[in-house]
């Protein structure tokens, strides 16, 4: 009985992804099914997502994970993740790398003194999230839910972070603090809007000197190295227009 019980769970789980499984090619509709049934065995029920072996929960990934399970219409398992990054977001407004599904501090690496080691992307990428659920419930009330305990203090310290540089972070802190500022406008707190799209138009701004046009490349670090995420970064959040000569040259 358990047994089918937790058939007749998975597969009405499953439900949302249907229509758009069947629009992809027969043999290709398995291992989309597989993938998801495979995401979803990564779900604690308290909300973390477990993203390595180590049973941890690195908050970047996950959010990626969520993104395209949003728009495939998957609600409550981001409200579940919301609700744990509301409750283990420190009182400075930051996200640490990694998480145990308990809520506690995942390994950090390196020493440290009276802070431990941030990644702004972290924060960043989840903000960032939660205002693409938001996008696509706009009717809902998950934004006057965690306007004041998760996306006040995220964009705050988003917009006061000191930035390295970094391509693909500030790419993604540019577009998250906008996208903070239209959930901003839409409580009605409109002050607060204009700071942070102010900080965002301020780091864009800032952000003209990331491309090397010597080497034809955006800056992905101190070393000025280049990879993949800064490239990625710039295209994914439109830090520049998709046809300008910087990603197409």
């Amino acid at each position: 009985a358990n047994v089918n019980k937790a058939a007749t769970h998975g597969h009405r789980w499953l439900n949302p992804s249907f229509k758009i499984g069947q629009k992809l090619l027969p043999n290709q509709r398995q291992t989309f099914i597989n993938s998801l049934t495979t995401l979803r065995s990564s779900f604690d029920n308290r909300g973390a997502i477990i993203t390595d072996a180590d049973g941890m929960c690195s908050v970047h990934d996950a959010a990626y994970i969520l993104w395209p399970l949003i728009r495939l219409g998957y609600r409550d398992e981001a409200l579940r993740f919301f609700t744990f990054c509301k409750q283990v977001l420190s009182s400075d407004g930051y996200l640490l790398p990694t998480y145990r599904a308990d809520g506690a501090w995942g390994e950090l690496n390196g020493d440290w003194g009276n802070y431990p080691p941030i990644d702004p992307a972290d924060t960043a990428m989840v903000l960032f999230v939660f205002a693409q659920y938001q996008s696509l419930h706009p009717r809902s009330a998950v934004l006057h839910d965690f306007y004041e305990s998760l996306v006040v203090p995220m964009a705050n310290l988003l917009s006061q972070y000191e930035y390295s540089r970094d391509t693909y972070t500030i790419s993604l802190s540019i577009a998250t603090l906008q996208a903070a500022g239209d959930l901003a406008e839409k409580v009605r707190d409109q002050e607060t809007s204009v700071k942070w799209r102010t900080a965002s138009e301020d780091m864009r701004w800032a952000a003209t000197t990331l491309y090397d046009s010597e080497n034809k490349m955006f800056i992905s670090d101190e070393s000025s190295k280049l990879t993949m995420d800064g490239f990625f970064g710039a295209f994914m959040f439109g830090l520049v227009d998709l046809d300008d000569e910087r990603l197409c040259g």
